[in-house]
């Protein structure tokens, strides 16, 4: 009898943990910002200052879990299995929330809604985030479109490799949805890559030649326009050209950075 019990508890146990790993979206994500370390060398001390003690040091380029920032500047780390606190002068945030950059960037992620292809919520979040590169990239975009009477709204910016699963389960076909790949992580799951429109400064959409997610040759670029959508589409191309944004042939909404030499990390959009 006891060892039925033993049994039963252990998989009580076993299927709560089972439902509460498939139910939580976030529950593979690193649970707070990452940051690359910028100068050559850094030191880590056992507090907020340069007066704590040296307990090590990590190297440029190197990847930090920040779990904290402190109010005189410093930000407080995982180290060695325990914590540290270094000065958050030398190192630079991996990602960035797009509105932080400019708040009149419209947000719209239709995968953090049922409004999208699959019918389905993909994630749970709300906030766009991209490489800090990129998302700077965007919002000098912005400031361009906004000169002529337009701002940009975005549909999806960087995507966990979970809900890209998700995509591809739904619709497997490389031409619209890239399998994904752990090994060659790229694209929105790399966060350098953003699915955009163009609105007027009051947020009315202007008319583009398809809907989003349009798996038709409608989406295409070389998709013969009338001449409205022809004008409205090379304003935006031209300004996401312009400050360094790639365009993919089979989807005119669909822009990715042409720097994709980044590390692949798996982060929670919701802490940003």
């Amino acid at each position: 009898m006891r060892i039925i019990k033993k049994i039963v508890v252990v998989f009580i146990t076993l299927s709560f943990l089972s439902i509460s790993f498939f139910t939580n979206p976030t529950s593979t994500y690193a649970a707070n910002n990452v940051y690359t370390v910028t100068a050559n060398k850094l030191n880590v001390r056992n507090g907020p200052s340069t007066s704590n003690k040296l307990i090590g040091s990590v190297k440029k380029g190197q990847l930090l879990t920040v779990i904290k920032k402190q109010s005189n500047g410093w930000y407080k780390i995982k180290f060695k299995k325990s914590t540290g606190f270094i000065n958050g002068k030398y190192v630079t945030a991996e990602f960035t929330n797009v509105k932080s950059l400019d708040k009149s960037i419209i947000v719209d992620l239709k995968y953090n809604t049922t409004n999208n292809f699959t019918g389905k919520r993909i994630y749970n979040f709300s906030q766009a985030i991209l490489r800090t590169s990129t998302a700077k990239k965007l919002a000098k975009a912005n400031v361009i479109l906004k000169e002529q009477g337009y701002t940009i709204k975005v549909w999806d910016a960087y995507r966990p490799l979970s809900a890209q699963q998700t995509l591809w389960n739904a619709y497997p076909n490389s031409n619209y949805v890239a399998k994904p790949d752990p090994k060659n992580i790229r694209g929105h799951q790399l966060g350098a890559t953003v699915d955009i429109t163009i609105c007027t400064l009051d947020g009315k959409e202007i008319q583009m030649q398809s809907k989003f997610d349009d798996f038709s040759s409608r989406a295409s670029r070389s998709y013969k326009r009338s001449s409205e959508q022809e004008k409205n589409y090379q304003i935006m191309d031209k300004a996401m050209r312009q400050v360094g944004f790639v365009g993919y042939s089979k989807e005119w909404w669909h822009y990715s950075d042409n720097n994709q030499n980044f590390k692949a990390i798996q982060v929670n959009p919701s802490n940003y």
